[in-house]
């Protein structure tokens, strides 16, 4: 698999061809087993770009793509060369199987937004903030091991004692925004920036963290809301990040008013003995623990025991569970039943640089329980 993965990452796509924002991978038998998908081809959808065509047309992480136009997938490669032929604004449509049932999802490609196809050399140095900028190139977003669909600029150095060093940035930040500017490029950072002046902010990454840093924000209230976390600027509500759902907003957008604040669930912590896991709440305690995004959404790996199913699969503390066998996970009781029962078990894995299937009772200990990660769609990153 190892050498397979190599030679797609050279397959080039179309220049004009249109945009879907997902990112997908092949799937192996232990993925099919779990999932009762039946035959050979298809590729299963590791993460879909928020707000983007495909997650407009209603393709959601899990998903197991069956048919592209009418025609079955035979594999990755195949639907690589498919949707490269397609042009921007062109209705396509995906088969895919979802809970143990085929249904049909209509897409719209879009137009490349800025930011996905960029130069793997730009840079930007600020003197006046002592920050120096690189793009998000695919390279680049390996090196620093930031998640598939961020999108942004990263810092590459931040010099001791400048603006910057006392707003907090850090090598590795990823800036998203620049005031209310979504930041796609280096120059496009550098020149929002200067066109702010000293009452400057940026919204930034860290890990699984998001938060605003700048003269500007030293004060502003942060309220997480049930799907929307924002920040009460001068100017009005500003959108943080928003949780994988219907309703998803553009960081750095505007609101009409502050979030009302959500009461995280109540703590729960229980034991799913038949795959050796404890798994727990996603409190405000165990999100500030294990450092976990606020977005994220089901329950928490709060204990492997040794020698068990879940640790033989990779399974880790901290790994936040959002879906098993393609089924969100709700809350702890729930995700108790979904673990218990019969059969492999493929579970949906949020960690900090992106999304992981790990399958229960058919990996084993040596190759680390996830399935080989292919890489996303040429059609869909920049290169």
């Amino acid at each position: 698999m190892i050498a397979v993965v190599a030679a797609l990452w050279a397959v080039p796509a179309a220049a004009d061809s249109g945009f879907l924002g997902i990112q997908v991978q092949p799937v192996d038998p232990s993925i099919r087993q779990a999932l009762s998908v039946s035959g050979t081809g298809g590729v299963i959808v590791r993460d879909v770009e928020g707000g983007g065509p495909a997650w407009q047309g209603g393709l959601r992480t899990g998903d197991v793509i069956l048919g592209f136009e009418q025609r079955d997938v035979a594999g990755f490669e195949d639907l690589v060369s498919r949707v490269s032929a397609t042009q921007t604004g062109q209705p396509v449509s995906f088969r895919v199987w979802r809970g143990k049932e085929e249904r049909t999802l209509p897409v719209t490609t879009g137009e490349w937004p800025a930011g996905w196809k960029i130069s793997a050399v730009a840079t930007a140095v600020l003197p006046e903030f002592g920050l120096t900028v690189i793009a998000l190139s695919e390279k680049n977003r390996l090196d620093y091991k930031i998640r598939w669909g961020s999108v942004g600029v990263i810092v590459r150095q931040v010099t001791p004692g400048s603006v910057a060093a006392a707003a907090g940035l850090k090598t590795g930040d990823v800036i998203v925004a620049a005031g209310r500017t979504v930041v796609t490029a280096p120059d496009t950072l550098e020149a929002t920036l200067r066109a702010m002046g000293p009452q400057w902010y940026v919204l930034a990454e860290r890990g699984n963290a998001v938060f605003l840093a700048g003269p500007a924000v030293t004060e502003a209230p942060v309220v997480a809301g049930e799907t929307i976390l924002a920040a009460g600027l001068a100017d009005g509500p500003y959108v943080m990040d928003t949780a994988r759902n219907d309703g998803w907003m553009s960081p750095a957008a505007g609101l009409p008013a502050m979030p009302a604040a959500y009461q995280p669930p109540a703590e729960a912590r229980e034991g799913a003995h038949e795959t050796g896991l404890t798994i727990a709440s996603l409190s405000a305690e165990r999100r500030k623990r294990y450092g976990l995004r606020w977005s994220s959404r089901g329950v928490v790996v709060d204990g492997v025991d040794a020698g068990g199913r879940a640790q033989l699969a990779g399974v880790k503390t901290g790994d936040v569970i959002a879906q098993v066998n393609q089924q969100p996970v709700t809350d702890v009781a729930q995700g108790k039943t979904l673990l218990s029962a019969p059969g492999a078990l493929m579970l949906t894995v949020e960690r900090s640089d992106g999304v992981q299937f790990i399958v229960l009772g058919v990996t084993t200990a040596g190759n680390d329980g996830a399935t080989p990660v292919a890489p996303l769609l040429k059609w869909q990153g920049g290169s």
